[in-house]
């Protein structure tokens, strides 16, 4: 953490109510900037994935039972750093301004004189309704909506919360935290008035994956609230216009619903694969485990492309390389018009794909998404003399040097990006990981399985390939996976992430 003379901010964020899509891009922006942040219980830890892997995260939340730091400690916590840094976020669940006492945060950051802004965020009083098919208000049946906190006992003679004019008030009733006290307040309220058929629903972790919703009426909904198991975090809404949620249903039974997938290549290049995922239902973690870093010795890339001008072919068997050797090539002040005279080959779409960006075509592109499928396509092609410049990490494989040497070619391998297992500290271990309740996983690569193996504690391995199914794309991820004693659930046929989605649709649908 780099120290500075002067006052930092302090951005108060809503991480909105549970999926972690709902974050606002204000509040991505402020976490991608965030030296430090102090976060919430109920912030989903793949929010904190936007943050930059050198950002200090600090679990400020209270569970249910355990010892927690007071508010006033948060307080002071806030004031101390943003004195250090320039940049602090508090992230807070749902909205700051809704029974999430970011107020009582910003009244004390204005008494220090420490600069603040809130950040509003998806409250779950509209972020669960929406997701369960309920509206807060409907014309005919609800013209308002009250959001009430529920964590007291209405019973308490000098209670802050006027329960006998909420009785008698034809509005929507939105309870937070009161699950504990459910079969209180629903007496409470047909005590006080409130017709015991109102139609009424309690859901369990609003707008994720897990999302569980009951329904009923008032008198009943804390018997059926108890049958089911219904636990914190939990949202109580009572109203008319409740009874219209069957026809605004949208939560279908997809075929992965609520299926917890990790994926072990970075956020920014799994981003496609995992919102196709989450589409079908899944809830998706992205858990990286490679890191590329530019050569330590980058000499053998520079005098690669010091002879340019004496290769026939550019061979590329991986976006990675494509984007590693153009940063390298810009670096020494030349562009695509340095190609110009070579033709590009290609393994897979994703890796033609990546080559367009630079306003390029390639020649060839193998069928195969593996070295032996670049060598075949190579086969009706006279290589006599060619010089082939092939850009590879530092752990590539050399079959495709002496395939095509065999047939006369000259193949250079330099390394212009290496493959590194991560710091354990840049990594946020997802919970259903920790908790041996990952149910699959996703390597996409040999060395996202070697990784994993020396990142990972031994009886957290043994806990996860207990519980979770494994994906592998290649044969070459598949051969390593075996080699570490790992069972094959799946072996997509091939590369593209429509392959790998159809197959574990498949899966999932005969079990």
């Amino acid at each position: 953490m780099n120290k500075f003379s002067g006052t930092g901010k302090v951005y108060i964020v809503g991480a909105g109510p549970g999926n972690p899509q709902l974050l606002t891009l204000r509040g991505q922006s402020c976490l991608a900037q965030a030296e430090v942040i102090l976060y919430d219980a109920l912030v989903d830890e793949r929010v904190l994935s936007f943050a930059t892997p050198q950002a200090k995260k600090i679990f400020v939340g209270k569970r249910g039972g355990q010892p927690s730091q007071s508010q006033e400690e948060i307080n002071d916590l806030l004031i101390r750093y943003a004195e250090l840094v320039r940049c602090v976020v508090r992230l807070k669940g749902g909205d700051p301004f809704v029974f999430g006492r970011g107020a009582e945060e910003g009244i004390a950051l204005h008494k220090a004189g420490i600069p603040f802004e809130v950040i509003p965020g998806v409250s779950a009083a509209l972020g669960v309704t929406a997701a369960a098919g309920i509206p807060l208000t409907h014309r005919g049946l609800a013209s308002a909506a009250v959001l009430v906190t529920g964590h007291e006992n209405p019973g308490k003679s000098n209670s802050d919360v006027d329960w006998p004019k909420l009785a008698r008030l034809d509005a929507t009733l939105v309870i937070f935290m009161g699950i504990q006290k459910i079969k209180t307040i629903c007496d409470t309220l047909i005590v006080e008035g409130k017709n015991p058929e109102t139609p009424a629903a309690v859901i369990q972790s609003g707008t994720t994956s897990i999302q569980r919703k009951i329904t009923g009426p008032l008198s009943q909904l804390a018997e059926l609230a108890t049958k089911s198991a219904i636990k914190s975090p939990a949202l109580i809404i009572i109203g008319p216009a409740v009874s219209i949620q069957q026809e605004l249903r949208f939560d279908i039974k997809y075929p992965l619903h609520g299926r917890r997938i990790m994926i072990t290549r970075h956020r920014e290049q799994a981003i496609n694969l995992a919102q196709r995922l989450i589409d079908l239902g899944a809830d998706v973690y992205t858990v990286p485990l490679i890191k590329l870093i530019a050569p330590k010795n980058p000499e053998p890339l520079n005098q690669a492309i010091r002879e340019l001008t004496t290769y026939s072919w550019l061979l590329f068997t991986s976006a990675n390389g494509v984007d590693f050797f153009f940063q390298h090539l810009n670096s020494q002040d030349l562009d695509a018009r340095a190609l110009h005279h070579i033709k590009i080959a290609t393994i897979g779409p994703a890796t033609t794909k990546a080559v367009r960006k630079f306003g390029l075509l390639t020649d060839l592109e193998a069928q195969q998404s593996n070295q032996e499928g670049i060598v075949n396509a190579f086969e009706p092609l006279s290589l006599d003399n060619a010089r082939i410049l092939f850009p590879s990490s530092n752990l590539g494989r050399t079959h495709i040097v002496e395939a095509l040497g065999q047939r006369g070619a000259r193949v250079d391998q330099v390394t212009a990006y290496e493959n590194i297992p991560p710091d354990s500290s840049e990594l946020i271990l997802p919970t259903p990981l920790k908790e041996g309740l990952m149910d699959w996983i996703i390597f996409t690569s040999p060395s996202t399985i070697q990784n994993m193996f020396q990142i990972l504690p031994k009886e957290l391995l043994k806990r996860t390939f207990n519980s979770a199914k494994i994906a592998c794309m290649g044969p070459t991820t598949e051969k390593k996976a075996i080699e570490h004693g790992m069972r094959v659930d799946l072996l997509p046929k091939d590369h593209r992430p429509e392959s790998l989605i159809e197959s574990l649709s498949i899966f999932e649908s005969v079990k």
